[in-house]
């Protein structure tokens, strides 16, 4: 009676675990039309003093930009982080400019 009964939960666990396992994969390949959405999260973030450095802009450019909403920094413990993505358009703009 016991064994039979243990047997049970046992099978019960492994068809929570199996459709567990085939939401999961549903998910998997969600993820996987959106390349440049999970590329970016493993993206290495970026400081302020890098994107100055990456920009060539000096440190009263930085803030100034910040300040017209040209560069959008994430708040983050820490200090302001940067995708290397989404600082594309400044990249252009200094590339332009001959900085860089």
């Amino acid at each position: 009676m016991e064994t039979d009964r243990l047997i049970e939960i046992f099978r019960t666990i492994l068809a929570v675990q199996q459709e567990t396992l085939a939401e999961l994969k549903i998910i998997a390949d969600r993820l996987n039309q959106f390349p440049s959405q999970a590329s970016q999260t493993d993206e290495e973030l970026m400081n302020h003093l890098q994107v100055q450095k990456y920009l060539d802009i000096s440190k009263s450019t930085y803030y100034r930009k910040v300040k017209e909403g040209k560069l959008k920094p994430m708040k983050l413990p820490g200090g302001d982080k940067y995708y290397k993505q989404d600082l594309l358009a400044e990249y252009n703009e200094s590339k332009r400019r001959g900085r860089i």
